[in-house]
């Protein structure tokens, strides 16, 4: 949706929300670097000081492109094969999570990987970007719900055994909304229970284990952040899905396409954390 128009160009409530994510990633990744929370590791430092310029750039184009061409090619093929024109036009509508994932991932690897980093710094560096990324996940959330996008299940058929005191009560906190671009039924807020599930129990958790292990305990464990984000946030988005319309006609089988790639996400974040639970350094 449209936020204003400045000099004969629309402004998206979307792309706003993404404008202040990559603000807010910029600033806290430059408070990490400049803290004394990484002192052991020089390279971790510069990148996120002195190269955060380059960083956030390289952040900026994984999630864009690769959030873009994995809603594109995982979502909807059918319709960008026949609209090539709105692949590009990431600021109305369509990311992917999965998407930006592996973007980012691939943009930093080859980056980094020219300047012959070793394996301990680019898990840290993942460590240190995936800790602060729930910040991130609740302002595109946001933008989600202007967007009046993500929208759940309906109350009255999903929700019968509620009182309607209960219900009134919902959807005085927004719990239940009304999503007025897509009918007048009162459905579950999906945009408000993924903003607690994916930020609030995500920084929680990411946030523990940083002041944990590095600031209490004076260790690092390098991936552990990074293997606690996949394998918390694919479980927490797996059931997710169920609430959420959008997802109901995209099951194949069992699941919908998102829960064949968070079930992916929950093994591969399990395996991690079990191979990487004793490689610790000490700070």
């Amino acid at each position: 949706m449209i936020a204003f128009s400045l000099f004969w160009h629309d402004v998206y409530r979307y792309g706003i929300m993404y404008l202040i994510s990559f603000i807010v990633w910029y600033i806290v990744l430059y408070f990490i670097g400049k803290s004394k929370v990484l002192d052991n590791h020089p390279k971790i430092q510069e990148a996120l000081t002195k190269d955060i310029d380059t960083l956030l750039i390289l952040i900026i184009i994984g999630v864009m492109f690769g959030g873009r061409l994995g809603y594109v090619l995982i979502y909807d093929r059918a319709y960008f094969a026949q609209n090539i024109g709105e692949i590009l036009a990431v600021w109305q509508w369509g990311m992917s999570f999965i998407g930006w994932m592996i973007g980012v991932v691939l943009a930093i690897s080859i980056r980094w990987y020219k300047k012959k980093w070793g394996k301990v710094d680019l898990l840290v560096l993942f460590d240190s970007i995936l800790s602060i990324a729930p910040f991130g996940i609740i302002l595109w959330r946001i933008g989600n719900f202007l967007n009046q996008e993500i929208y759940g299940i309906i109350v009255t058929e999903h929700f019968r055994w509620l009182s309607p005191n209960l219900i009134q009560l919902a959807t005085e906190r927004n719990i239940f909304y009304i999503y007025e671009t897509i009918d007048n039924q009162l459905r579950l807020n999906t945009n408000f229970i993924s903003a607690f599930f994916e930020w609030f129990i995500m920084l929680l958790l990411c946030g523990w284990m940083m002041l944990h292990h590095i600031i209490y305990k004076k260790t690092i464990i390098p991936g552990r952040i990074s293997a606690l984000f996949i394998a918390s946030y694919g479980f927490i988005r797996f059931f997710l899905e169920y609430i959420r319309v959008d997802s109901q006609s995209e099951f194949i089988r069992l699941f919908t396409k998102s829960q064949y790639f968070f079930i992916i996400f929950m093994i591969l974040g399990w395996y991690l954390l079990r191979t990487h639970r004793h490689e610790s350094i000490q700070e």
